[in-house]
């Protein structure tokens, strides 16, 4: 009889350890993305950094997301320019670069990210 409690008691006590250890192992944390290298680099008044990447839709319209300190924070899709509308479309990759940087400068401003008529007009005009 004293085995058995013996062997019931060390069998409970190493499911206690297991248990605790398993739940105290932290998960691995995902690495936080680097800024990409054909982005530019823009530092907040709070210090935090600012970058964005650009990416192009198979209708060839780029769209951008904008990262603060590593975390995507906005994202903006790539739209085509429908008949009727005559919003501004980004069809090209420095058009979409003065996007971005535009809606970065406005983030950092307080402002909303997305932009206007004649912000998108801005960006798109040579």
């Amino acid at each position: 009889m004293k085995t058995f409690i013996l062997k019931y008691c060390s069998c409970a006590m190493l499911s206690l350890l297991l248990f605790a250890l398993k739940s105290t192992a932290q998960p691995p944390q995902p690495a936080r993305p680097e800024p990409p290298a054909n982005s530019r680099v823009s530092r907040g008044p709070d210090g935090s950094l600012y970058t964005y990447t650009l990416f192009i839709a198979p209708n060839k319209v780029y769209g951008y997301n904008i990262f603060q300190n590593g975390k995507i924070i906005y994202h903006q899709p790539a739209m085509p320019q429908s008949a009727g509308n005559k919003q501004p479309t980004l069809t090209e990759k420095m058009q979409a670069d003065k996007a971005a940087f535009i809606a970065i400068e406005k983030i950092k401003s307080g402002q909303p990210a997305e932009l206007t008529t004649a912000e998108l007009l801005q960006a798109t005009t040579h």
